[in-house]
């Protein structure tokens, strides 16, 4: 009966190490996808060819999903709920920044300027960059906190406390 506490608090642990992982992947492609915005948009601006957008366009549509499933994942942590919420409204201000661009360079004025996109893009950028490296910091973190819990979770001589043990040392044995 210890035994299978002791695997069920294993389990239990191994489950929130994944679930880290995926708020960190979460995370990376939100990034991503912030700059996949300004790709199409740029390849726009540079061809007046709307096939350029597809980045932009795809990065608009998936961002919904990513801030739902990032927001569903870090529901129970109040500083990431936080976060997530400033994110959400860097996210869609650096939307508009590239739709206002793209909009005023449909409307073909050719001397459509530009230095003022690139600093607002920027500031929209550096301040996307911020946040999520400030929800990337606490992921790690917990991260390190849950890999060590689950490492003391584990029962002697259980596979999943040989493995571990070779994840330290980088070799087996």
């Amino acid at each position: 009966m210890l035994w299978l506490r002791l695997d069920q608090k294993a389990t239990d642990q191994a489950n929130w190490v994944d679930h880290t992982h995926q708020v960190i992947a979460l995370l990376q492609e939100t990034l991503t996808r912030s700059d996949d915005m300004l790709t199409g948009q740029r390849g726009f601006a540079l061809t007046r060819e709307k096939d350029f957008l597809q980045p932009y366009l795809t990065a608009t549509n998936r961002m919904p999903d990513l801030i739902h499933s990032l927001r569903e994942l870090v529901r129970e942590n109040p500083g990431q709920e936080k976060r997530l919420e400033q994110l959400e409204g860097l996210i869609a201000r650096h939307e508009e920044i590239n739709q206002e661009h793209i909009e005023a360079l449909t409307k073909g004025n050719p001397l459509t300027p530009d230095l003022p996109f690139r600093r607002a893009i920027r500031e929209s950028l550096d301040g996307l960059h911020a946040v999520v490296g400030e929800m990337m910091a606490e992921e790690n973190r917990l991260l390190a906190e849950r890999r060590e819990a689950l490492h003391h979770s584990l029962p002697a001589g259980h596979p999943g406390e040989h493995h571990q043990r070779i994840g330290e040392r980088g070799f087996c044995c």
